[in-house]
């Protein structure tokens, strides 16, 4: 008896609940039915970390590419150039669409972008766009990237000129 409800209700339709990146609840207008109802309502398409890391990444090629084979600029300030341009924008995208219904830029790829260099462009997006500057758990790893980078470049320049 009791396996034969467990069996109906796996059958029954489910409607996957998920909490978005801003805290509200949503419902996806999704039903199963069957006994993969449970584990399959839940399934995410794709995951925003890959897609935000992959349009950086598309928007560092399209910039330094050009810089460094059209204009002859040299690889590492076209690459800094457009690490800074690609985290600016996310920055600029991400609050664009802040309390809004799209997805917003994991904070992980805005940590990525700044620790690949797009440090600068970070702290003058945080300025411009009044964007991720209130909260604390978010600046502390990003100073905690500054610090890291200032004591990569002191490193570099101490070992490298003897």
């Amino acid at each position: 008896m009791v396996s034969r409800l467990l069996r109906a209700r796996d059958t029954l339709p489910t409607l996957a609940i998920r909490r978005r990146t801003h805290g509200a609840i949503a419902a996806r207008h999704q039903i199963r039915w069957g006994p993969m109802a449970k584990s399959s309502a839940v399934h995410r398409s794709s995951s925003p970390y890959w897609t935000f890391s992959l349009v950086a990444v598309a928007i560092v090629l399209v910039i330094a590419l050009p810089l460094v084979f059209w204009l002859g600029l040299w690889w590492l300030w076209a690459y800094l150039i457009a690490i800074n341009v690609a985290t600016f924008a996310l920055y600029g995208y991400d609050k664009a669409v802040a309390g809004g219904e799209q997805t917003r830029v994991p904070e992980r790829v805005l940590h990525l972008a700044e620790l690949l260099g797009g440090t600068p462009a970070a702290f003058v997006g945080q300025r411009v766009f009044h964007h991720k500057t209130q909260k604390s758990s978010f600046q502390v790893k990003f100073w905690l990237i500054v610090v890291v980078q200032v004591l990569a470049v002191l490193a570099i320049w101490w070992f490298g000129r003897g």
